[in-house]
């Protein structure tokens, strides 16, 4: 939420004076959420089986979800975790984002 939030006033300020569009903004800033909502997914998987090896440590998602879906394997469990941080850590840019467009 905090990438979101602060992704809004100094760089919007910065490009509506270099004349870049709001349009253009709203897209780049939407394309950058994807991206930056990925890496932090995987690397929240990756901190999360590092932890696990260390001590007992299971993940929401893991809690949630992992009694159903041990049928379907490791690989499967791996992605559909990834999938779910995404959609998490993006739905969390947006609300910030949203909050940060409300407020200035």
């Amino acid at each position: 939420m905090i990438w979101g939030i602060t992704a809004f006033r100094a760089p919007f300020y910065f490009f509506q004076q270099n004349a870049i569009t709001r349009k253009i903004q709203y897209a780049a800033w939407g394309i950058a959420a994807v991206g930056i909502a990925l890496l932090e997914s995987l690397l929240c998987i990756a901190c999360g089986r590092l932890s696990g090896t260390l001590f007992h440590y299971e993940s929401v998602f893991n809690q949630m979800y992992e009694s159903s879906l041990l049928s379907f394997g490791e690989g499967s469990i791996i992605l559909q975790e990834i999938l779910w941080n995404f959609s998490f850590f993006l739905l969390m840019g947006c609300a910030g984002f949203a909050i940060a467009l409300l407020y200035y």
